[in-house]
C-alpha cells in the first residue's frame, strides 16, 4: 500500500466504535501546514474553496471552528 494522497477518500475503523467505519477526505499530507480559522480551511497558508460545505448554524462557533496552524507529518497533523 501507499500513503493517502490529497483529495482521496479513505475509510478506517472508528476509534470509539470498532463496529463502524469512518469515511474522510484527505485534505493535507506530510509536509503541509493546516489551519482552520472561523470555519475556513487554510492549506499551506492558502484558503481552500469548499463549495460543498454547508453550515446550518454559520454564526455558531464550536471547538473545532478554529484550529491553530499545524505541521502535518506522516499519519497526522499536530
Amino acid at each position: 500500500f501507499r500513503g493517502p494522497r490529497r483529495g482521496e477518500i479513505i475509510v478506517f475503523p472508528s476509534p470509539v466504535d470498532t463496529e463502524k467505519g469512518l469515511v474522510k477526505r484527505v485534505i493535507a499530507v506530510a509536509g503541509d501546514t493546516l489551519e482552520i480559522r472561523r470555519k475556513e480551511v487554510f492549506l499551506n497558508g492558502i484558503p481552500q474553496e469548499e463549495p460543498y460545505t454547508k453550515f446550518t448554524r454559520a454564526e455558531e462557533l464550536l471547538k473545532a471552528t478554529t484550529w491553530g496552524r499545524s505541521r502535518c507529518r506522516r499519519g497526522a497533523c499536530s
